[in-house]
């Protein structure tokens, strides 16, 4: 009993239809890990602390290239590595005016301001563009200082909200 022609092409459709959702899911993969890739290397001198796949809890020291991959550690692939990270929303008037100080930012965020981004209704870019370009990099270099996630790795599955968590 053989396949006939309408078998074949179903099947070849179906075939087709996977190995799209496959590239696609490998495209998804790649930019997630090149996203959390470029993340650790700005929190490196931070020295943000990660779970591995293993249950190991460390923080990290090194990242190296290792072929096509990167290793943290010089024991973890990046895949295999979450950072701990705190929400934007989870930032504290106190956290919020301390950024303000070290960044120099003469812009007022009010605490309306900051209510509204903690319920999502303004977003980093939002509030990047009503401040001065030349604080934009002491402002980024705060939030990995002090592990916000300006990414969204945690939404992504990336990162552990560390809110509550005591682990700085």
């Amino acid at each position: 009993m053989g396949l006939n022609k309408d078998k074949l092409e179903e099947l070849s459709i179906s075939r087709d239809d996977n190995s799209i959702k496959l590239s696609e899911e490998r495209k998804v993969e790649r930019e997630n890990k090149d996203l959390l890739l470029k993340d650790l290397t700005e929190r490196l001198i931070y020295h943000v602390v990660l779970s591995f796949n293993d249950g190991e809890i460390e923080p990290i020291y090194s990242i190296r290239e290792n072929g096509l991959n990167y290793m943290i550690n010089d024991a973890y692939y990046v895949e295999e590595a979450k950072p701990y990270l705190f929400p934007l929303s989870s930032m504290t008037e106190e956290q919020l005016n301390e950024l303000k100080t070290y960044a120099d930012l003469k812009y007022e965020l009010n605490t309306l301001e900051l209510v509204e981004w903690k319920d999502g209704y303004k977003t980093l870019e939002f509030w990047l563009e009503e401040i001065p370009s030349y604080c934009v990099i002491k402002v980024f270099d705060w939030l990995n200082k002090n592990h916000f996630d300006y990414r969204g790795l945690i939404d992504k599955g990336l990162a552990i909200d560390a809110t509550g968590l005591n682990i700085y």
